[in-house]
């Protein structure tokens, strides 16, 4: 397994995508990173989405 090929199964196990039967065709280097891409990004909006609600919770319990 390429380092490549190991980043990106690291990354889609943290992410909860999943590797199961479906996989970027073949091991292909353009496919595998643009596949981690997308994980990163979709990780970064969901992080984003936490922080504002509890800080909308927070704000709510400061009045």
């Amino acid at each position: 397994m390429s380092p490549l090929q190991a980043l990106y199964f690291s990354l889609a196990t943290a992410t909860t995508v999943g590797y199961g039967d479906i996989t970027p065709l073949a091991s292909s280097d353009p496919c595998i990173i643009f596949s981690m891409i997308q994980m990163a990004i979709m990780l970064i909006f969901v992080v984003l989405f936490f922080n504002k609600f509890v800080s909308s919770i927070n704000e709510k319990s400061n009045l």
